[in-house]
């Protein structure tokens, strides 16, 4: 009963190519695992393809090599020449060992040598399989062969003076490998400098994420020397740097000034507070007069407080929309009524070109258009001229309010609708009254809408406000 195991070809392979492949993934460990640098570890990857590579050469130079020299041996010329091999030949058997450059031995059926050529050739006693030996500097290839003399049976080894093709072997091997360690080298160097100039642009992209900081934020990559998706890189990490700098001198801007307007009805409260202390106790008059002046300023920062707090949710789009259609020209007949009575010296006209109905927040169109008509009456003379249109403009509902103030200079129009921008157009008290947010606030808003805001201003003549909403 055969008690072996059979064995698994496919186990065996595995277990084969996990051998040979042990070096080289010792070699892709030590990169993934070790804390080395980027460019290190791409000329390590590089380096332990190369040397696969390498190997598999070494391997098809060495078949190459065999199947060439192979070919050089006359393998069949001494096979045919043992077949008629005649002991008594002697003569004939010394020629061609010459000719060829050979040796042999020729034993009996007990392994006993009957003839040998040359005379005390350094070699084992007959052995029925072929194999190779060397003494000193020469190097041999023993194969058996079986001679037949009639009905007796002899056993010959030939003995092949293999020198020339191991030498050369050996020789080609070595200016392989010393080749190989040459290119390896050189690629390795080669490769570790491409790594770094290719891999520059992130050190510089770390050196310039430490300099950041709240008092330097002007930190940019040169992307003079950067390539490819690297340039890509550092020019987007450029672009938000630019971004985020542009926000972060906003923020400071707004904060600035909200604690400046902020600062103005603080004050003022408390100035009347402290009078109220000292005089008000004992006299209605004053009490009164600082009540009163307590009161508006009250209302006056309560107004900017929630203009702030709508401006911080914009910012951070959490404001909804509650969208539902309406009429879009019985929405400014009604501000047009509710601005007569503020303003009754004022003169309003409505040209209703188009009566569209719109789908938006009915609330903030309003407002939008509200804060727009209030800086036309405040920037109006007594007896100003206001005139409000309604038309259609492609896939848009416009409102145009137009003025006939003295109108706003050329180079204030860009930035009216910054925050906590005050424009200077002769009225005092507007100014006085005005926190710089309301078109700011209303540009929000119809933005919010998917719709756009443009202003067209002359100087004495007057200011014409268009506002777009989408029709859907």
């Amino acid at each position: 009963m055969n008690n072996k195991t059979p064995v698994n070809k496919k186990t065996a392979k595995a277990k084969l190519f996990a051998v040979i492949s042990y070096p080289f993934n010792a070699i892709k460990n030590l990169g993934l695992k070790t804390r080395f640098s980027i460019s290190f570890r791409i000329t390590l990857q590089n380096m332990r393809l190369l040397l696969q590579y390498s190997v598999l050469a070494v391997i098809a130079v060495i078949v190459g090599m065999i199947l060439v020299f192979s070919k050089n041996i006359p393998f069949s010329r001494y096979h045919d020449f043992t077949r008629s091999l005649r002991i008594e030949e002697t003569k004939d058997i010394e020629e061609f060992c010459r000719t060829e450059n050979i040796s042999i031995r020729i034993y009996n059926n007990k392994n006993q040598r009957v003839y040998e050529y040359p005379d005390s050739f350094i070699a084992k006693e007959y052995l029925p399989i072929p194999y190779a030996f060397h003494t000193g500097q020469s190097y041999y290839l023993s194969l058996p062969y079986a001679v037949r003399v009639g009905e007796q049976t002899y056993h010959a080894n030939l003995y092949i003076d293999v020198s020339f093709y191991v030498l050369s072997g050996l020789s080609i091997l070595k200016i392989l490998a010393v080749s190989l360690l040459v290119i390896i080298l050189l690629i390795g160097y080669r490769s570790s400098k491409v790594a770094k100039n290719l891999l520059s642009p992130l050190r510089e992209l770390s050196q310039t994420l430490r300099q950041i900081s709240e008092s330097n934020m002007t930190s940019r990559i040169n992307i003079t020397d950067c390539k490819y998706e690297l340039k890509e890189i550092a020019q987007s990490f450029n672009q938000m740097m630019d971004s985020i700098e542009a926000s972060y001198q906003k923020q400071k801007q707004f904060v600035s000034d909200a604690s400046h307007e902020l600062r103005t009805p603080i004050s003022v409260i408390q100035g009347y507070a402290h009078m109220l202390n000292r005089w008000g106790k004992n006299d209605p008059k004053v009490m009164e007069e600082a009540i009163e002046a307590i009161m508006e300023e009250t209302e006056n920062m309560k107004d900017l407080v929630e203009k702030l707090l709508f401006i911080a949710r914009s910012d951070k789009s959490t404001f909804q929309l509650e969208k539902t259609p309406f009429d879009l020209s019985s929405l400014v007949s009604d501000l047009i009524k509710e601005f007569s009575l503020i303003a009754p010296k004022k003169q309003f006209v409505f040209k209703p070109f188009a009566s569209p109905v719109v789908t938006a927040d009915k609330n903030r169109i309003k407002e939008a258009y509200r804060i727009i008509m209030d800086n036309a009456v405040k920037y109006t003379g007594s007896n100003g001229v206001i005139t409000l249109s309604v038309f259609l403009e492609g896939n848009f509902a416009c409102v145009s309010i137009a003025d006939n103030g003295p109108g706003i200079p050329k180079e204030e129009l860009p930035k009216i609708f910054d925050r906590f921008y005050s424009r200077n157009r002769g009225s005092k008290e507007a100014e006085s009254k005005s926190h710089g947010l309301g078109l700011a606030l209303a540009k929000i808003i119809v933005l919010a809408h998917g719709g756009k805001i443009t202003v067209k201003s002359t100087l004495n003549i007057g200011t014409e406000f268009i506002v777009k909403i989408p029709v859907k």
